[in-house]
């Protein structure tokens, strides 16, 4: 039981190791992501004021919607991703809960062991 235990708290730990320079790698690349998603709209945004100023009123119509569009996609993937960290954040507080409950469990059984036998040797 100790073994498995054991072993299990060392993979923890070695896995908890190596995610910090993944999360940092994967902050970066959002930032990224956000930077060339906000290029994008700006882009977009000075097209359909161009078109407007030039005469070109459909086409502006059809740039703003673009713009709203990107922005709404752009909004809806951090919504996503806020609700993948939160399910990451809920999974990882179970599992240590649990873990725990397990090992809390596990020392009230020692307990109760060595109760016993201290009531055991007493007796004697």
């Amino acid at each position: 039981m100790y073994l498995a235990r054991d072993m299990w708290k060392k993979k923890y730990f070695n896995e908890k190791k190596k995610s910090p320079p993944l999360e940092e790698r994967v902050q970066q690349l959002q930032t990224d992501l956000d930077q060339i998603q906000k290029k994008t709209v700006v882009t977009m945004d000075q097209e359909s004021k161009h078109a407007a100023q030039t005469g070109y009123l459909k086409e502006s119509e059809i740039g703003s919607i673009r713009v709203q569009f990107t922005r709404m996609q752009h909004d809806i993937q951090d919504i996503r991703h806020q609700v993948e960290q939160a399910k990451l954040r809920l999974t990882t507080d179970v599992k240590l809960r649990n873990q725990a409950e397990n090992e809390c469990r596990s020392l009230r059984h020692e307990l109760n062991q060595a109760k016993m036998n201290l009531n055991h040797i007493k007796n004697k």
